[in-house]
């Protein structure tokens, strides 16, 4: 019988596994894409739904930020008073942030801001929003111990005048009953609800929650969001940033922070001169005391006395007295104010001097004491910004160190000489005290005083000069504050963005089907098309069998019978002719059908190959070698086997005996019989041989079903006496490493006779391998099972 065009030929690549097994195999990952794709819906409805999840409950994040502009100047440097008009604006910058971080600052801050009590709406276990400018009530409350502090309460409210209040203690929740306005006694103190304005009955939802925060809970929740950093060094601008579930919260931080910065850093800054200029006017009240004794002691002396000149005969004795009490004087007061310098020196104070003070003293001591002044004004100008342990303080304490040891050196040298001159004075006037014994003890107490009240009058004028230049200096710091971007009320959240997360689902699905198509694809160790097949071995590939779609077949059947035009029947009958091919000689033939493993259809294929030579005329007869697993006599509807191969090669009966018929006509075949203890030996027997021989004269066609050669070797030895050996490989199961079996039994058995059938092909892998078509709507096979061909192949060619 000769076929119709539905030849499919003998094809082999003539390449070697190796060879071919590099690359990327197109036709392999398309399949494996096709079946993937369920899979690939569900990763990205996954992900999109994550998205959805995301967006929906997770609370939205509003930012809020202004930008300030500072520059901090020192308008006493005009003046000379010794301010260094330089500036570091890094050093400066860095010291506002500092400020603006300070938790001092954030204590004045939490004070000005209405966040002691948080309260929320509660909807369930996701998105509890909080009620900022809306709260629906007020929570008034007086604590008596710090239980009251970070508790969560819940409301329940009732009606207009009537709420619950719960919480829990301990492992017991507490209820209570109260009413808005009054007071509700509760653990650790008091709280008393008022409903405001922004409650509504209609709202849908009655049930929130409140928590009372104390002071540090405050201030942890600024520090948190709060963030301050430098914008533009070289301009001196700072951007302050705050992050909230409310944007309106955020805004009213961020506008407090601007509010309260110029008057806290201003604060700060004049803080040292205010104690000095204090200590100054509480020094200059004691001198004006003094000062005012005197002038009462001198008044009334004068009205005494009514003069001042009590030896008149001794004028000039008394005006030279008088000129060396102005020297002893004037070295008493360079002598007082060397002291007042050392004391300074010695108790590590600034050397407060002016320039007329200074005059008195050598050059060298002179400048000095300026020199100490600049860099006790710059430490001060520093202590204002940094701590001790600066580097730039610690400098300039070695540079004062030095300078006030070189200071303390000259001074006293000079005190020693001072002290010599007064010793020389003292001495002068020791020797004219003779003269004036008869002085009146009036007239020399007198003179004392006038002289003490003097020092007095020079001291209190240079306590006031130092005071102006203080007060100078303090009204000349001046902070300049600009606002260059003011608070801005947050319109979109900046967490969580739609668009952001459903592209990066989209992102995310199509990134994990890849990996996930990647991975099948490396992993897919299964020859799944014909052109895969050919490429891994140079065995003639004699046909492919397609997928038999119209039933499920629980175990293997002759399905040639009942449904001769389906795609299997055309398929085998194409094998059929291509066997004609391969093996041309007269007389019987003896074929081999075996595979790598069991279930790869090799019963299959020799029951129905078998049926459909049958059908072209030729006797043919199936032999179940398999006697470990028998499967054709479950083919041809037998369950019980009391006889069969095993039986006939021990003699225990005949072939007569154990050849079945079927219900296809010239079809017959021999059961694998009783399972026995040695079924190689019994393939390896003459009488296996024998059995062969008398097939051969009977039948035209003698198909031998073999147990797996990758399995057991009884297949190859049936393999030796057949004159064309077929091996199966099931498409999508059997491994590409079952083809190394394949090929070792044509290279190192040397079987020249062995040829491969591809099994169970999908119809989109044999449609997409080598465009085989095998008349879709003809086949009785597609219309049985509701399947329309031409459709179908169209949808596939499209989606291929």
């Amino acid at each position: 019988m000769r076929d119709k065009n539905y030849d499919i030929g003998v094809r082999s690549s003539g390449m070697s596994e190796e060879g071919n097994s590099r690359g990327v195999d197109w036709e392999k990952l398309l399949s494996i894409s096709r079946k993937s794709i369920p899979f690939l819906i569900l990763i990205f409805a996954l992900t999109i739904s994550a998205a959805i999840f995301y967006v929906r409950y997770i609370p939205p994040l509003f930012e809020s930020s202004s930008e300030l502009k500072l520059d901090v100047k020192e308008e006493t440097s005009v003046l000379t008073f010794g301010v260094d008009p330089q500036k570091n604006n890094m050093n400066a910058l860095s010291g506002e942030m500092e400020l603006l971080r300070s938790k001092v600052f954030f204590s004045r801050l939490v004070d000005s801001l209405d966040l002691d009590v948080t309260i929320r709406t509660t909807f369930g276990n996701f998105k509890n929003e909080e009620r900022y400018r809306n709260k629906p009530f007020r929570v008034e409350y007086q604590v008596k111990s710090t239980d009251l502090y970070n508790r969560l309460f819940n409301v329940h409210i009732s009606s207009t005048d009537k709420y619950t209040l719960t919480y829990d203690l301990g492992e017991v929740t507490q209820r209570f009953e109260g009413k808005f306005g009054k007071p509700l006694v509760v653990n650790g103190g008091v709280i008393t609800l008022f409903l405001t304005e922004h409650y509504s009955k209609g709202e849908g939802f009655d049930d929130y929650s409140f928590k009372i925060n104390n002071k540090e809970s405050q201030i942890n929740f600024i520090q948190q969001n709060l963030k301050v950093e430098a914008q533009s060094l070289a301009a001196n601008t700072i951007k302050i940033t705050f992050t909230d579930n409310d944007k309106y919260k955020a805004y009213d931080v961020v506008n407090t922070v601007d509010s309260l910065y110029l008057e806290y850093s201003r604060e700060q800054k004049m803080q040292a001169n205010k104690q000095k200029i204090a200590f100054l006017e509480e020094q200059m009240g004691n001198t004006a005391q003094t000062l005012e004794n005197y002038e009462n002691y001198f008044e009334s002396f004068t009205i005494e006395n009514q003069t001042v000149d009590l030896q008149k005969d001794m004028a000039q004795t008394i005006q030279f007295l008088n000129q060396l009490d102005s020297q002893k004087r004037s070295l008493k007061i360079y002598q007082i104010k060397i002291d007042k310098v050392q004391a300074q020196l010695k108790n590590d104070e600034q050397l407060e001097f002016g320039s007329l003070t200074l005059e008195n003293f050598p050059n060298s001591i002179s400048e000095l004491i300026k020199e100490i002044n600049v860099l006790e004004t710059e430490r001060l100008q520093l202590l204002e910004k940094y701590n001790e342990n600066t580097y730039a303080v610690k400098k300039l304490n070695n540079e004062l160190k030095i300078y006030k040891q070189e200071l303390n050196d000259q001074l006293a040298y000079l005190e020693k000489n001072i002290s010599d001159e007064l010793s020389r004075i003292s001495q002068q006037k020791s020797e004219l005290g003779g003269d004036f014994k008869s002085m009146p003890s009036k007239g020399t107490e007198y003179n004392k005083s006038r002289r003490f009240y003097e020092l007095q009058e020079e001291i209190y004028l240079t306590l006031a000069q130092n005071k102006m230049e203080f007060e100078i200096a303090q009204a000349g710091t001046i902070p300049e504050f600009t606002i260059l971007s003011s608070a801005t009320l947050p319109g979109s959240p900046i967490r969580p963005n739609p668009m952001l997360a459903y592209g990066i689902a989209i992102v995310s699905g199509l990134f994990l089907s890849l990996v996930f198509v990647a991975s099948r694809y490396l992993l897919h160790d299964k020859i799944s098309s014909q052109s895969e097949l050919e490429r891994l071995t140079s065995t003639p590939v004699l046909g492919v069998v397609p997928n038999y779609k119209k039933e499920k077949l629980e175990t293997t059947r002759l399905i040639v019978k009942d449904s001769p035009k389906s795609m299997v029947s055309e398929s085998l009958r194409s094998i059929r002719t291509n066997m004609e091919f391969l093996h041309q000689s007269s007389g019987s033939r003896v074929v081999t059908v075996s595979s790598t493993v069991s279930g790869e259809g090799k019963t299959f294929v020799s029951v129905n190959l078998g049926g459909i030579i049958a059908m072209s005329g030729f006797k043919v007869i199936v032999l179940d070698l398999d006697m470990r697993k028998p499967k054709v006599n479950l083919a041809f509807d037998e369950e019980f086997m009391t006889s069969g191969m095993s039986t006939l090669l021990i003699g225990k009966h005949d072939l007569d005996h154990t050849i079945r018929t079927t219900k296809q006509e010239n079809l017959y075949y021999i059961p694998s019989g009783p399972t026995p203890p040695n079924p190689s030996e019994l393939l390896m027997g003459d009488s296996f041989k024998e059995v062969i021989r008398k097939l051969r004269a009977e039948f035209d066609v003698v198909i031998l079903d073999t147990p797996p050669v990758g399995i057991v070797s009884d297949g190859v030895m049936a393999m030796k006496l057949s004159d064309l050996s077929v091996y199966v490989v099931r498409a999508d199961y059997s491994k590409r490493k079952f083809i190394k079996t394949l090929n070792r039994l044509k290279h190192i058995n040397r079987f020249k006779n062995i040829s491969v059938i591809l099994n169970d092909l999908s119809l989109h892998s044999m449609n997409k391998g080598y465009g085989y078509n095998y008349g879709y709507g003809y086949y009785s096979e597609d219309e049985e099972s509701g399947i329309k061909p031409r459709k179908l192949l169209r949808f596939l060619k499209k989606e291929g």
